[in-house]
């Protein structure tokens, strides 16, 4: 199934970019949004604690 694109004008009025259907979800974009940024966070932090271990060795 093929999503029409949104255009500028609808985006201004609130409409997600990629079509999610935030309002029709159990979570806010806002929520989700801070949960991958949090996730991220933790990602690079690991990835550091990897390279400092492997500069030990």
């Amino acid at each position: 199934m093929k999503v029409a694109d949104t255009s500028s004008a609808q985006a201004r009025k609130g409409k997600d970019i990629q079509g999610i259907p935030w309002d029709r979800l159990n979570i806010t974009r806002e929520s989700y949004r801070c949960t991958k940024l949090e996730q991220y966070r933790l990602l690079l932090a690991y990835e550091e604690h990897c390279i400092q271990k492997l500069d030990q060795q």
